[in-house]
């Protein structure tokens, strides 16, 4: 959602699940201006190794109401927290 486009593509469900087992996410492809707080917690839900990933949407949310509420990056490009207001809400109800 964040990248504007699918990350694993496929021709079948079977063939993306495969290619989300397989491959890292193309990282590239997420915004310039995504927070670092934000990309962060994206690469802890998606990490491959279980033992490492988040177990959680609870904890996700948390992470991304911290991440909304933290003091602005000195080097960030990020936009104004008031635009990701809906980001929580919108991974969560995927």
């Amino acid at each position: 959602m964040l990248a504007g486009r699918q990350m694993y593509v496929g021709e079948t469900a079977t063939d993306i699940m495969a290619a989300v087992v397989r491959a890292e996410p193309d990282w590239s492809m997420l915004p310039k201006n995504l927070p670092r707080r934000v990309r962060e917690l994206l690469q802890r839900c998606l990490v491959k190794d279980d033992k490492r990933r988040l177990r959680d949407v609870g904890d996700a949310r948390l992470a991304l109401d911290d991440a909304m509420n933290a003091a602005p990056e000195a080097a960030s490009t990020a936009p104004p927290n008031s635009q990701w207001r809906a980001l929580p809400w919108a991974i969560v109800s995927e």
